[in-house]
């Protein structure tokens, strides 16, 4: 029947089934299937202070993930899968730089197994690497009968078992296609698509003991041996997960409300928090993509491009964040140039950086958070 015999409520019908029809077809189409998730404002970030910083070349791309050596050297991963070695004189500057293992991924957290005299590495989208002074000794690439696609910060507790964050099950290289933006499409879609797992080196056994974690990214154990604290990316927070004593197995909250986008945390030789932020917080994904799902799924339709740099490292550096006892934000000491600092750790009195980018790792100086200055 031509559109001209139509009656005016048959043209009525016939237009709200096609408004139906194009309004249906994100969810049709979209990659990711979100859920409303509501986002608490920004806390305070204490006194902050611009700092300078020191230059560490280190030999590599995207020099992220670092560990300390006991003979002062650093370990450093890159992102052409390459582990470097540096070492540093007596002034904080590097004195010698080179690689010394093919990992055949991006070691993006790395941490030292003093029990073994061993290195363990997150190497990404690989695994977790046991790594000896002649390169990988050993890589588990599965738990659980599913992929480690997304391993990113790695951590060993006093009893020897090691402690992996899986940042995606569900969006990673591994179950998406070349190119794709999946480390967006995790933010976006608002679920707890991670883990963390737990790996004991003596039986072989691996398995996850938590999940439901919102992209887990930077663990670290406490200085007195009790408890991991992990990063959970997308909700702003670290949360506290106990090892020990009657509240074993306990998750709660140490710090919310973070402000910008945390990656990292590392404590300092007097079992000081701190957590790097990336970028500051972004209004328009706590606003307005956060909250309504249909939004977020317009937005996964965009071409990949343009999805990937939503979320590109800018070089303008970024901040790191001490937290008080409480997880309150005592003092952030901010670097204003350069790619976003990414892991931390501190050597000889200075906080080292690796970034998201670059060459280079940084040093700071954290005495400007107790010197009681006044931000410029």
């Amino acid at each position: 029947m031509p559109l001209r015999n139509l009656t005016w409520k048959g043209r009525l019908v016939l237009g709200a089934i096609l408004i139906a029809g194009l309004a249906s077809l994100p969810f049709a189409l979209s990659p990711i299937s979100p859920v409303s998730v509501s986002v608490a404002s920004a806390a305070a970030a204490g006194p902050e202070y611009d700092v300078d910083f020191t230059t560490l070349e280190t030999d590599g791309p995207y020099p992220e993930g670092m560990v300390a050596e006991p003979d002062g050297g650093l370990l450093v991963g890159h992102e052409d899968g390459s582990l470097a070695r540096i070492t540093l004189d007596g002034a904080g500057n590097v004195s010698t730089a080179g690689r010394i293992a093919e990992l055949g991924g991006h070691s993006i957290g790395l941490v030292r197994d003093e029990a073994r005299d061993t290195y363990w590495s997150a190497t990404f989208p690989l695994g977790l690497q046991e790594l000896g002074s002649k390169g990988v000794l050993k890589t588990i690439e599965s738990v659980d009968d599913v992929a480690l696609g997304f391993p990113d910060d790695v951590a060993v507790d006093d009893d020897g078992i090691v402690y992996l964050t899986d940042a995606s099950t569900r969006y990673n290289p591994l179950t998406t296609k070349p190119g794709a933006p999946y480390v967006l499409w995790d933010f976006m879609e608002g679920r707890a698509n991670g883990r963390l797992i737990a790996y004991d080196p003596e039986t072989g056994e691996a398995r996850t003991v938590l999940d439901k974690l919102a992209f887990p990214s930077g663990v670290v154990l406490t200085q007195d041996g009790s408890a991991l604290l992990i990063v959970e990316v997308t909700r702003y927070r670290v949360i506290r997960y106990e090892l020990k004593g009657p509240d074993r197995g306990i998750v709660s909250v140490f710090a919310d409300r973070l402000p910008g986008i945390p990656d990292d945390v590392f404590t300092d030789t007097q079992g000081r928090i701190w957590v790097t932020l990336v970028a500051p917080r972004d209004a328009v994904m706590d606003n307005w993509i956060a909250p309504y799902p249909y939004i977020a799924r317009l937005i996964s339709l965009l071409p990949w491009s343009v999805q990937n740099g939503m979320l590109a490292p800018a070089d303008t550096g970024g901040r790191v964040v001490r937290l008080s006892e409480t997880g309150a934000p005592d003092c952030t000491l901010r670097v204003s140039e350069g790619p976003p600092p990414a892991n931390g750790l501190m050597r000889d009195g200075k906080v080292i950086l690796g970034r998201l980018g670059g060459t280079a790792l940084i040093s700071v100086d954290p005495r400007r958070c107790d010197a009681g200055t006044t931000a410029e």
